[in-house]
C-alpha cells in the first residue's frame, strides 16, 4: 500500500469506523491512540459502511495432528466478503483487525473507480 493509499485509508478509519464505536461492548480497543496519545481509539464489532452492515468475530477452531490443538480465528462479514472470509489466525491485533478493514476499504474504492 503506497503512502497515499495508506493516509486515505487511516483517514476512512477514523471519519468512518471509529466514530461508530460504543461503549455498550460492541468496541474493542487495540493500542491505537492518537498522535498526541492522550486518546485511544475502538474498532467497533458491528459496523456500516455506505449502507452495508458488517461485524466481526472471534472463533475457536480445533485442529489435530498429535494432539488436539485449539486456536482462534478472526472473521468478517458482510458485502465486501460475498458473505464471511477467515482474515486471521491467532489473538487479536490491531494489524489484523485492519486488515480487514482494508478489504472493506479497497470493496468500496474500488466500486467507486
Amino acid at each position: 500500500m503506497d503512502r497515499d493509499n495508506r493516509k486515505e485509508f487511516i483517514q476512512w478509519i477514523r471519519n468512518v469506523i471509529n466514530p461508530q464505536a460504543t461503549l455498550n461492548g460492541n468496541s474493542v480497543a487495540l493500542n491505537d491512540y492518537s498522535k498526541d496519545g492522550m486518546t485511544e481509539y475502538s474498532y467497533p464489532k458491528e459496523f456500516t459502511v455506505n449502507g452495508d452492515t458488517y461485524y466481526w468475530n472471534v472463533s475457536t477452531a480445533h485442529t489435530r495432528s498429535r494432539s488436539l490443538v485449539t486456536h482462534y480465528e478472526i472473521w468478517f462479514n458482510g458485502k465486501a466478503f460475498k458473505g464471511s472470509k477467515r482474515i486471521a489466525t491467532g489473538e487479536i491485533t490491531l494489524s489484523k483487525v485492519r486488515k480487514g478493514l482494508r478489504e472493506i476499504f479497497e470493496f468500496y474504492r474500488n466500486e467507486n473507480i
